[in-house]
């Protein structure tokens, strides 16, 4: 059997090129998207990519615009949906290459918003948004449903923000908060792909779409796994025990841990997310499981 084959690069609507990861196997259960956070990239996630190829899942991957090997200025967004727009570009070119297969969105901080954004569509029918597309499950990863705010991000949201917003400031993100293992920090401190870097735009981005997947948690449909710690310092643990509580138990499954950082899969104890991982995708995808 031969197995699909993915660009390495996707052009954007804009015509910005995408930089394009691609994790096949043979005969998947269905393909997953995976979606990196702010200021990262998805080569990070290899490690992510071939759990989930272990258990039966083709996996894409892709950088943000802006971000490690894809076009544009580093944190920024030419227009406020550019990552919902690119996001749905990916998917349309994972579906022409797997078109009978069940998508999911795998995504960790902004891309967890980011799918989770994806995924409200179908909790509103009067989102006609031209990037909306239909996955048939989404796991959100310590998602920015409501993100921890510095005071440069705050100066961001000030009159002056609003004037220029697309001026690129440092968002001071921390290694150590994003994990307690000390090789995964000094991993991120020496990786040169990853940038800190934000605009008033992307901000706005963040905190808009974050008030619509909570405004939606209550009719939510998509199948979702929520994944996420109570002492994060880089999302609110108060908005995914709000979204846990009004969305619909038959629709979420959600995981809340005591003492992981931000960064859920490469923690010391992240065996326990990928547990949770594994049960939600067996339970919600069992054909696989049987058929072993």
């Amino acid at each position: 059997m031969v197995r699909a084959v993915l660009p390495p690069q996707i052009v954007a609507r804009d015509g910005l090129k995408l930089r394009t990861y691609h994790y096949p196997i043979e005969r998947p259960q269905g393909v997953a998207l995976f979606l990196h956070g702010l200021c990262e990239h998805a080569g990070r996630y290899a490690d992510v990519a071939a759990h989930l190829n272990q258990q039966g899942w083709a996996v894409v991957s892709y950088d943000h615009r802006g971000h490690g090997q894809s076009e544009g200025p580093r944190g920024t967004l030419q227009a406020n949906d550019d990552f919902m727009h690119d996001l749905a570009t990916v998917l349309d070119a994972v579906q022409s290459v797997y078109p009978k297969l069940p998508r999911i969105l795998v995504g960790a901080s902004v891309g967890g918003l980011m799918a989770a954004r994806m995924a409200s569509v179908s909790a509103d029918p009067t989102d006609t948004a031209a990037w909306a597309r239909r996955v048939d499950g989404v796991v959100m990863a310590a998602p920015a449903l409501e993100p921890t705010m510095t005071l440069t991000q705050k100066a961001l949201l000030s009159a002056f923000g609003r004037l220029v917003p697309d001026l690129a400031v440092p968002v001071g993100l921390k290694a150590d908060w994003c994990s307690s293992d000390p090789a995964v920090v000094a991993d991120i401190n020496a990786d040169t792909l990853i940038h800190q870097r934000i605009t008033p735009r992307l901000t706005q981005f963040i905190l808009d779409n974050g008030q619509i997947v909570m405004e939606r948690a209550a009719r939510w449909t998509c199948p979702t796994l929520l994944l996420y710690s109570e002492v994060d310092r880089l999302v609110q643990a108060r908005a995914c025990d709000r979204f846990t509580a009004e969305a619909p138990a038959d629709t979420l499954t959600s995981c809340r841990y005591p003492d992981l950082a931000h960064a859920l899969f490469h923690e010391p104890k992240k065996h326990l997310v990928y547990a949770d991982l594994n049960s939600w995708l067996k339970t919600q995808f069992p054909s696989r499981a049987l058929a072993a």
